[in-house]
């Protein structure tokens, strides 16, 4: 009689040990998905934080700012809308510039004058074919350039266009 006890809470143990690491189970696969979907959420934020920053860096490059013989200063930041339309135009620059932002998820970076004159030309700076879901930043800055000897400055935005990753 007591060897069938001695079993019957062997048994009991068994089972009580299996329904406890059943539980542990669970837990830590709910705690698996919950980690990846917060993961998910915070390299989104540093892909959008990056991008935001990419666009600071790209409206301050010496490339594309405004010299002092425009009336800028060191404080404001414009870009010379010459030199925007000569990078945009010169392809050998175009490519090794690519090398820079291809690193950085971006498929498309142009500068489009919105005022005074909507319906102008884009200045595409770097673009790449891309498949997928892309999402597009911008920030305003000013354009400037020389006009009859005068300083004429417009206001553009600069589109970067971010290559999302595929949420599968």
């Amino acid at each position: 009689m007591k060897s069938k006890k001695a079993q019957l809470k062997i048994q009991e143990m068994a089972f009580v040990l299996l329904a406890v690491i059943f539980l542990f189970g669970i837990i830590l696969l709910f705690f698996t998905a919950f980690q990846s979907r917060q993961t998910a959420a915070y390299a989104e934020y540093l892909r959008d934080a990056k991008t935001i920053t990419s666009l600071e860096v790209i409206a301050s490059m010496p490339e594309f700012r405004c010299s002092a013989s425009s009336g800028s200063t060191s404080e404001s930041v414009c870009l010379d809308e010459d030199k925007v339309n000569a990078f945009s135009k010169n392809n050998a620059l175009k490519a090794e510039y690519g090398l820079l932002w291809n690193n950085a998820f971006l498929s498309k970076i142009e500068i489009i004058e919105v005022y005074p004159n909507l319906n102008a030309i884009p200045y595409v700076i770097y673009s790449k074919d891309t498949e997928g879901s892309t999402r597009i930043y911008s920030t305003y800055s000013a354009l400037c350039g020389i006009e009859n000897q005068e300083t004429r400055c417009k206001i553009a935005k600069i589109k970067a266009t971010v290559i999302m990753p595929d949420t599968k």
